[in-house]
């Protein structure tokens, strides 16, 4: 490679099979806390691939990771291990003023964490589902508004175009109760 040249990576996005793909899908993954992502990240990317162990001090992770203090770093790995993402084992004493490196593994196939992502997932659908509706109602506001439909025409439109608990979250809106210009 020429010194001008540029990484493009090859290929589609979310098909890559990585173990990740699961948590940042189902959205949980932008939920936890942004130190937490990247110890994560770390402890899954540097993992020993025979025993799927990852032996590191939080000195290793801060380095790794970018996160400087050591209970921020204490507070991500408690978070990942609230979900289920990690499991740890605490190094063992050595004399009493040292011990070993803590051993993590990384747990993306944990049931719990696995049925944590599905929800996340179907809440993220639901949230997107609610737009898309949202955004068609406003659609629709702006062609009445400008082709000077009636409300009751309008409303009859609405009806089977939405899904019905959506519909029962927008039934009635102000711009339905007057004739008045939408804003």
């Amino acid at each position: 490679m020429g010194s001008h040249s540029v990484f493009r990576p090859q290929g589609r996005a979310g098909v890559s099979g990585s173990e990740l793909e699961t948590l940042v899908r189902s959205g949980l993954f932008a939920q936890l806390a942004p130190a937490a992502q990247a110890v994560l990240t770390v402890l899954h990317n540097l993992r020993d691939p025979d025993t799927g162990l990852t032996r590191l001090s939080y000195r290793g992770i801060s380095v790794y990771t970018g996160v400087q203090s050591s209970a921020t770093v204490s507070k991500a790995i408690t978070e990942l291990r609230k979900i289920h993402a990690v499991q740890l084992m605490v190094g063992v004493r050595l004399g009493g003023i040292t011990r070993e490196c803590n051993v993590y593994r990384v747990t993306l196939d944990d049931e719990k964490l696995v049925k944590m992502c599905s929800n996340s997932h179907r809440e993220l659908r639901h949230a997107r589902e609610r737009e898309r509706a949202i955004r068609f109602t406003k659609r629709l506001l702006r062609q009445a508004e400008s082709r000077n439909v009636s409300a009751g025409s309008l409303k009859q439109r609405l009806r089977p175009a939405l899904h019905a608990t959506t519909y029962n979250c927008l039934q009635e809106p102000k711009e339905f109760k007057t004739q008045s210009p939408l804003p």
